[in-house]
């Protein structure tokens, strides 16, 4: 019998709760949406999408400060991750924080 090693079971599950939280969120339910991504983050801490996706699914619950932390978080493990970067400079201009927000934005363009 063939079992996965730790680090590839966790990534497998994260991956899992990745396209049930999708599948919530698409269902208009964004609160199991969320609980789910919160899920895959716990076992899969370094993968800057899950954080991009929890970033968004903030946006869309009116939570711009939290979508704040969460986008910076996605950009500090990969920064070359350019949607994350566009909708970080989105957040902060809704936040006020132009200087920052131009700041994404140019990153975006570069």
């Amino acid at each position: 019998m063939n079992f996965l090693p730790p680090a590839a079971f966790a990534e497998e599950a994260a991956r899992i709760h990745f396209l049930h939280a999708m599948k919530s969120k698409q269902e208009g339910d964004l609160l199991e949406a969320e609980r789910l991504l919160q899920r895959a983050i716990n076992l899969e801490p370094q993968n800057p999408d899950l954080y991009f996706e929890l970033g968004n699914l903030h946006i869309e619950r009116g939570r711009i400060e939290a979508a704040r932390l969460e986008l910076g978080q996605a950009v500090m493990i990969a920064p070359a991750h350019l949607p994350a970067h566009y909708n970080l400079g989105l957040v902060n201009r809704e936040l006020g924080l132009m200087s920052e927000a131009r700041d994404e934005f140019r990153k975006v363009l570069e």
